[in-house]
């Protein structure tokens, strides 16, 4: 699978948007699992936007705009913990202002007037964000605890002369399964996906 913030059609069987529900960090995190998946028929768009920025569930708003816009019908949406209580929250959210909303696992499906809509849900974090999931990952790999606290993790990293992406590209699928399960699952299911 690939991954960008520039919008290219050639070549790709289906594109899927990247909307996260509060931070760069996500993106970072997805753009590394993307290269570690590696399919070439569906591109993981990641666009920068001039749009007001919206986090939690008010950042899934976008999904009125880029159907209408691009006519894009299929979404990934990164949220920590700490800004939704469970997938069912989203799905009230969602029924705002979509038809036929309905879940089945981390897939969303709904309809946005002609659009038939699919929404891949991670949720990170198990208490509160994804920093719980980078510093269970760190454990993994290099045998420290680590307080899962974003200026603990950067300087970690700093000091291994390593980032997010060299951290993820190091670590074996079953070690991502362990540390990062709904993003992993995810990855594996878009891929399969037809």
């Amino acid at each position: 699978m690939m991954i960008g913030k520039y919008l290219l059609k050639n070549h790709v069987e289906e594109i899927i948007l990247a909307i996260t529900g509060n931070g760069r960090t996500d993106l970072h995190i997805l753009d590394a699992f993307a290269k570690k998946y590696n399919g070439m028929k569906k591109f993981i768009w990641t666009p920068t936007s001039s749009r007001q920025k919206k986090t939690g569930l008010k950042a899934l708003d976008a999904i009125k705009y880029i159907v209408s816009k691009y006519k894009i019908e299929n979404f990934i949406y990164l949220v920590d913990k700490e800004h939704v209580k469970d997938k069912d929250e989203i799905l009230q959210y969602l029924s705002k202002f979509l038809r036929n909303v309905s879940r089945e696992g981390h897939l969303i499906t709904a309809n946005y007037g002609s659009h038939s809509i699919r929404i891949y849900t991670v949720i990170f974090g198990e208490e509160k964000c994804i920093e719980e999931e980078i510093a269970k990952l760190i454990k993994i790999r290099y045998s420290m605890d680590i307080t899962p606290d974003k200026k603990e993790i950067k300087k970690f990293l700093r000091e291994k002369k390593t980032w997010y992406d060299k951290l993820i590209e190091v670590s074996t699928k079953n070690e991502l399964r362990e540390s990062f399960p709904n993003l992993s699952e995810i990855m594996q299911k878009i891929e399969e996906d037809p």
